[in-house]
């Protein structure tokens, strides 16, 4: 064809004697071919340089990734060889991946960058040798530009972000992460762990007046804990006081089936109230099982309906297992068992205090904060001691520190924000096991010793818009089976682009690189251009 072109195109300018029709016949159809040939060129350039600013685009936010998860100690000329490494592998992987020339290589594709350490942002320029003509370099001698570069820069967009870590304080923190039990002070333990972890994870996400960024902490087992200011308002505004009645969600210890008769589950309350200690679990002053289980309840401010002061906390339910007699001045713990053969006996354990540990020891939550050196040193301070677990706890808690109508009961002017748009609310919530009453007994965990179902409580978080990350500090082979699955269903894992879950954390390393992998998909939203 082309060579007919050529032909018609010679004749054309050499025959001088040709008629005006034929003349104009040869000029439409040298237009017509010529033009067609321009065309394809100009898609095909198009193409290539599309494909150079896709690949600037890849190692720019590859590049701004990996700046942001390499430890701020590092200098700047370690960072920059780091950084321009990474984003060449991802130029070059596009580049040859999608430009349809065997004879190119990765030295024929040339990236330069521009970092930013204040702004944590890297742009780049792509080159290559892409910007040849497929047509008009036989037709009309053009044989296009030749080496095509391509910028790409990120931005980055600050958008308000509230994140609550909701940090497992029960006694087995106090262990390895092999299940070894270590002491809470040893570096190995899942403690010490967890908190460089996750103060590695507020170093990330740098939070600031500022930057729109606040982080709160609800240290968590059985009940969470109000500092000593928070509790004297709630005392004084009567969201917080002592309960007449009392529901136990879990009033049984039976071995090894519930074969004990049951005995009410919403026990009268006696004595004079002591002085609380600001210990709060789930219950509401009036004692309705409706008021624990329903979600329609459980975040209404607590001048609504007043929370009951963890005086005689969930767990020692069981001191009436096998009686119901007033309480005594001594609070006793009873135990019911029913086993096989020998009938059903009751005993004493032990003499229990009320507000058992709820000491002026026990962690208090920290509202939402934008100071990252208080937020910093508070979960520094963090200790275990805690007894069971109960992680819908920690969740609960974690969005009444986000929800917006909460913001008096927390004393902070700035947080939390209202809901909208450009408001992004998360709860990292950290467990070293299953539920409290999961098991034998109680296979599903369908019902804990506070009166609710884990799942339910999660589905209610993610229905107030917020999303629920979810990190496991025990061995991988504790995750396996119905937990894992319970925390996955319990994470925005599927929800919403990226990972949700980590619970494979077999070692310091991997737990820690957890908590990074979500301040990095929690920092910031970027924007290439």
């Amino acid at each position: 064809m082309f060579h007919t072109i050529r032909a018609i195109g010679g004749r054309f300018l050499r025959d001088t004697r040709g008629g005006a029709a034929a003349i104009a016949a040869t000029g439409v159809i040298i237009m017509t071919l010529g033009g067609g040939a321009l065309i394809i060129d100009h898609n095909h350039l198009v193409g290539q340089r599309d494909i150079l600013k896709s690949a600037a685009d890849a190692a720019s936010l590859a590049a701004t990734l990996r700046l942001n998860s390499l430890p701020d100690t590092l200098s700047d000329d370690d960072i920059r060889d780091n950084v321009l490494s990474f984003a060449r592998k991802y130029a070059v992987l596009n580049v040859l991946g999608n430009v349809n020339d065997p004879s190119m290589t990765a030295e024929d594709v040339a990236l330069t960058f521009d970092m930013d350490r204040d702004q944590m942002t890297v742009n780049t320029t792509v080159a290559a040798d892409t910007g040849k003509t497929l047509i008009s370099s036989w037709l009309y001698g053009y044989a296009g530009p030749g080496r095509v570069a391509t910028a790409a820069e990120v931005e980055s967009v600050e958008t308000t972000l509230e994140v609550v870590l909701a940090i497992d304080v029960s006694a087995s923190m106090e262990r390895d992460l092999g299940g070894g039990d270590v002491g809470h002070a040893d570096p190995n333990s899942r403690m010490s762990i967890v908190k460089q972890a996750a103060i590695e994870m507020v170093n990330v996400l740098q939070p600031s007046a500022d930057s729109g960024v606040a982080v709160g902490v609800v240290p968590w087992d059985l009940y969470v804990r109000l500092d000593s200011a928070l509790r004297a308002t709630w005392t004084t505004s009567n969201w917080a006081t002592y309960p007449r009645t009392r529901y136990y969600g879990g009033t049984y210890e039976c071995w090894p089936a519930a074969t004990c008769t049951p005995p009410s589950a919403t026990q009268r309350m006696g004595g004079s109230p002591p002085t609380w200690r600001g210990c709060l679990d789930e219950q509401r002053v009036s004692g309705d099982l409706a008021d624990i289980t329903a979600e329609t309840h459980w975040f209404d401010h607590p001048s609504q309906q007043a929370f009951a002061q963890a005086i005689y906390p969930a767990e020692f339910g069981v001191a009436y297992d096998c009686e119901q007699t007033p309480l005594p001045s001594g609070f006793l713990r009873q135990s019911c068992y029913g086993r096989p053969g020998r009938g059903r006996s009751s005993r004493v354990d032990s003499r229990r205090d009320a507000q058992l540990s709820c000491g002026s020891a026990r962690p208090s939550m920290l509202p939402l904060s934008t100071e990252q050196t208080d937020i910093v040193t508070y979960i520094d301070a963090l200790e275990p001691g805690g007894s069971d677990t109960h992680s819908g706890l920690g969740l609960l808690w974690g969005q009444r520190l986000l929800t917006p109508e909460w913001r008096d009961a927390w004393g902070d002017n700035t947080h939390p924000v209202d809901n909208d748009a450009n408001v992004r609310k998360a709860i990292v919530l950290l467990t070293d096991g299953d539920d409290t009453q999961c098991g034998d007994v109680d296979t599903d965990c369908s019902v804990t010793k506070l009166g609710y179902h884990r799942a339910d409580v999660c589905d209610a978080v993610k229905d107030s818009g917020s999303e629920i990350f979810v990190v496991a500090a025990m061995p991988p082979r504790d995750v396996r089976g119905d937990l894992g699955t319970a925390l996955t269903n319990c994470s925005s894992q599927g929800e919403h682009p990226g990972t949700y879950t980590f619970l494979n954390n077999s070692d310091a390393a991997t737990l820690k690189a957890a908590f990074t992998s979500i301040a990095r998909q929690l920092r910031s939203v970027r924007r290439i251009y």
